[in-house]
């Protein structure tokens, strides 16, 4: 006969508490997309980026659907929260095991492997850089998954006024790494000396020649308008960029 034994009533209590608490730790951190059950353990061995990582067998990897602001390219400026970026992923990632998927479209045109990651206590590192508002929603026509989610994840954190989101205007991200080639504009495109105007063929933002948010524009993506009223034209508006000389 197995005796009961009787736990006393605070020591109870306590242990409801301790397991409310932890119950909410794993809802909050396994947020979002569920970890599949193929996924890869790997060990990343350095950070890039803000989005991108070496693991220890020497592949470079970049987070699909999300962009961090550039820390380390030569060939642009550091761009505003860009170290910030940086610290953040090396403090979440580096040295770490993380769990991977591989995108359908599994490698991008600098032959970097493109992965959606999640941690092993199941927290979804790409969507989690754009909710704490490390990165903003960069979306891939041949890597569709979870843009719904990140999108949203995005919403809310600049309503929240999180991260890249809290100190300077930003302008969403609206061009693709690794997309399949867009149909034609109907409007017509003219040459970069021709043009003081300039917009992603299927942006609905237009940027005058020079501002910082059309960096990211693929050059076989630019649509170059003779003036701003041909780009009002188009159906487009004014980018907000800040340092944009027309923002």
């Amino acid at each position: 006969m197995v005796r009961k034994v009787k736990i006393p009533y605070f020591i109870g209590f306590l242990i409801l508490i301790v397991s409310g608490l932890l119950s909410g730790c794993v809802s909050q951190s396994q947020d979002g997309p569920a970890m599949p059950k193929d996924a890869k353990k790997l060990v990343v061995k350095r950070v890039v980026d803000g989005d991108t990582f070496v693991l220890e067998d020497n592949r470079k990897v970049r987070l699909i659907g999300i962009n961090t602001p550039e820390s380390v390219d030569p060939r642009r400026p550091v761009e505003f929260y860009g170290k910030e970026a940086s610290a953040y992923t090396k403090k979440l990632l580096e040295g770490k095991q993380v769990l991977i998927q591989w995108g359908r479209t599994p490698k991008d045109r600098y032959d970097r492997w493109l992965a959606w990651v999640w941690l092993p206590d199941g927290t979804f590192v790409n969507g989690h850089f754009v909710a704490e508002g490390y990165a903003q929603v960069y979306t891939f026509k041949d890597n569709p998954d979870h843009a719904e989610y990140l999108l949203e994840l995005q919403k809310k954190a600049r309503e929240e006024v999180r991260g890249l989101w809290g100190k300077e205007p930003v302008e969403p991200l609206e061009t693709e790494e690794t997309a399949e080639p867009t149909q034609p504009s109907t409007t017509s495109a003219v040459p970069a000396s021709q043009g003081s105007f300039l917009a992603s063929k299927n942006s609905e933002v237009y940027h005058e020649v020079g501002c910082p948010g059309a960096v990211n524009i693929a050059e076989d993506n630019k649509l170059y308008f003779k003036s701003e009223e041909e780009a009002k034209e188009s159906g487009r508006r004014m980018c907000k960029v800040s340092g944009c000389t027309k923002g």
